[in-house]
C-alpha cells in the first residue's frame, strides 16, 4: 500500500504515477462510458473532443496541468508513461489537437501567459520540453543536466524558468526564456533533494522550494531563495509531507499543502512566517490560487475533492467532488474556472466558481418527527456549487444536519422542541435560516 512514508524526496513522489500508468492498459470508464479517442483500430484521435458533464476525457494517469489565462488553454499531461501532453480549450470545453509528444515522464508544468510558451519537466530523462502554444509543438528540449528532473515553475516578469534537478544534490535550474538556454550557474539549495514542488513570486523575485526529505513523523520545510542574490532568506516549518505549493503575490500568501496530516500550511511571504493552519483532509495534494477572487483550491485525495477555502477567512466555503485519485490543479484568475488532473480516472473535472450566493428554501417550521423514528427532511439549499451547511444551536439529540447537502436526517432520541440556525455558504456568499423541530413522545 502507498503511504507518505515510502514517498521521499520528488523523484518518489511521482514513481506512483509511473506504477499506476502501467497498470491502466484499458480505457477507463466514466458515466458508464469507455473513454476512447480512436473510432476504429489505427484510426488518429479527432481534432476536438467535447467535454461532457464537466469532466474532459485525456488519456491514460493525468496527473501534471498548468493553464494559459490568456490563451484559456489547459495543458494536462495525458500520459506520464508515453510522454504527452492533452490541451484543452477553456472557451469550449474541448480536447483539441493530437497529443502533444515530450519527453520521459512528464510530471510538473508552467506556463508562461506573456510569451505563450509551456514548459514541461520530464522525469525520467532529465529534461524540459518547450511547447509553443500558438502551434502546440515542441519547439526545444532542455538537457537539465541530470539523470531525473523534478518541478518546474516560471517568472514570467523575468521571462525565467527555474527547473529542479534530481539525484544530484540540492540545487535548481535557472532558464533564459528567451533563449530557452540554462543561464548561469544553478541554484544552491540547503536541502539535500529540491522538494515536491516550485513556485516563484514575481513581484519580489523570491522562489519557494518544498523539501521533505526528513525523518517520517518530522515537518516538512519550505526554502525561500532570494533570485536576485541567491541567497536563502528562510527556512519555514510547515506540516507533514509538503505536497503542493501556490503562491498569491497579491495577497502576499504562500499555501503548502501537506499529504500525512492533512493540513494546508499558510505563510505571509512578507514576513516568512506562518499564519495560519487549515485543516483540509488528509492525502493535501496540489493547491492552486485564484488571485482575483483570493480563492484557494486544495486537492485532498483520501476523499476524490477539492475543499475551496476563502483566502480573507481561511473558511472552507465548498467542497467538491472531483474524479478518483485527484493528483494536479491549476485555475484560471481570469474566468475562475479551476482544472483537476484526476489520475484513476483518466479525466480532467472543471470547477467552475458560482455567480451568486446560494438560498435555503424551507420554511422556518419543518415537519414534525416522532421520538425513535427515522426522520428526513431536505433544507432545499441551492447554488451552482454544493454549499456548505454550518450549524449552530441543537437540533433534536440523534438528528444531525450534513454538512454537504443541508439535510436534516436521523433518529430523535428525545421528545421536545429544538431551535437551530442553518448557514449555507459558498465562495460569493451565504444563507442563513432560523428552524424549528418539534418531536412528538
Amino acid at each position: 500500500m502507498y503511504t507518505e512514508q515510502s514517498r521521499r524526496g520528488v523523484t518518489a513522489k511521482y514513481k506512483r504515477m509511473a506504477v499506476i500508468g502501467a497498470l491502466l492498459s484499458v480505457p477507463a470508464v466514466i458515466g458508464g462510458s469507455s473513454i476512447a479517442y480512436a473510432s476504429g483500430p489505427g484510426d488518429p484521435p479527432p481534432m476536438s473532443v467535447p467535454c461532457t458533464g464537466g469532466v474532459c476525457a485525456v488519456g491514460d494517469a493525468p496527473s501534471a496541468i498548468g493553464v494559459n489565462p490568456v490563451t484559456n488553454r489547459i495543458y494536462v499531461s495525458g500520459d506520464i508513461l508515453d510522454g504527452t501532453i492533452r490541451v484543452i480549450d477553456g472557451a469550449t470545453s474541448s480536447v483539441i489537437g493530437l497529443p502533444i509528444t515530450v519527453g520521459s515522464g512528464p510530471v510538473s508544468i508552467a506556463v508562461n501567459s506573456v510569451t505563450d510558451k509551456i514548459y514541461v519537466s520530464n522525469m525520467y530523462d532529465g529534461s524540459v520540453s518547450v511547447i509553443d502554444g500558438v502551434s502546440d509543438t515542441v519547439v526545444k528540449t532542455i538537457d537539465l543536466g541530470s539523470s531525473w528532473a523534478g518541478a518546474v515553475t516560471v517568472n514570467e516578469k523575468t521571462n525565467t524558468i527555474y527547473a529542479a534537478q534530481a539525484n544530484v544534490g540540492g540545487q535548481i535550474v535557472a532558464i533564459d526564456g528567451v533563449t530557452d538556454t540554462i543561464s548561469g550557474p544553478p541554484v544552491p539549495l540547503s536541502m539535500v533533494e529540491p522538494g515536491n514542488d516550485l513556485a516563484v513570486d514575481p513581484a519580489t523575485n523570491r522562489l519557494y522550494v518544498l523539501e521533505d526529505d526528513v525523518p517520517a513523523g518530522s515537518p516538512g520545510v519550505l526554502e525561500v531563495i532570494d533570485l536576485t542574490s541567491r541567497a536563502r532568506l528562510a527556512l519555514i516549518t510547515v506540516g507533514q509531507g509538503p505536497w503542493g505549493l501556490a503562491v498569491d503575490s497579491a495577497h502576499q500568501r504562500a499555501y503548502v499543502n501537506n499529504f500525512v496530516d492533512g493540513t494546508m500550511t499558510v505563510i505571509n511571504t512578507v514576513s516568512n512566517s506562518m499564519v495560519s493552519s487549515v485543516k483540509v483532509g488528509t492525502q493535501a495534494k496540489s493547491v492552486a490560487v485564484d488571485s482575483a477572487t483570493n480563492t484557494i483550491f486544495s486537492v485532498v485525495g483520501s476523499t476524490n475533492s477539492v475543499q475551496v477555502v476563502d483566502g480573507k477567512s481561511l473558511a472552507i466555503v465548498a467542497n467538491l467532488p472531483v474524479g478518483r485519485d485527484p493528483y494536479g490543479i491549476a485555475a484560471n484568475p481570469q474566468t475562475h474556472f479551476a482544472y483537476v488532473a484526476n489520475l484513476l480516472d483518466d479525466s480532467v473535472s472543471i470547477i467552475q466558481r458560482p455567480t451568486s450566493a446560494p438560498t435555503i428554501t424551507a420554511s422556518d417550521i419543518l415537519p414534525m418527527a416522532a421520538l425513535k423514528r427515522p426522520y428526513h427532511f431536505d433544507l432545499g439549499a441551492t447554488g451552482f456549487l454544493p454549499p456548505v451547511c454550518r450549524v449552530v444551536g441543537s437540533p433534536p439529540p440523534g438528528v444531525n444536519v450534513s454538512k454537504t447537502t443541508c439535510v436534516v436526517a436521523g433518529t430523535p432520541t428525545r421528545a421536545g422542541t429544538f431551535d437551530f440556525e442553518v448557514t449555507a455558504t459558498n465562495p460569493v456568499g451565504s444563507a442563513t435560516s432560523d428552524y424549528e423541530i418539534v418531536v412528538s413522545p
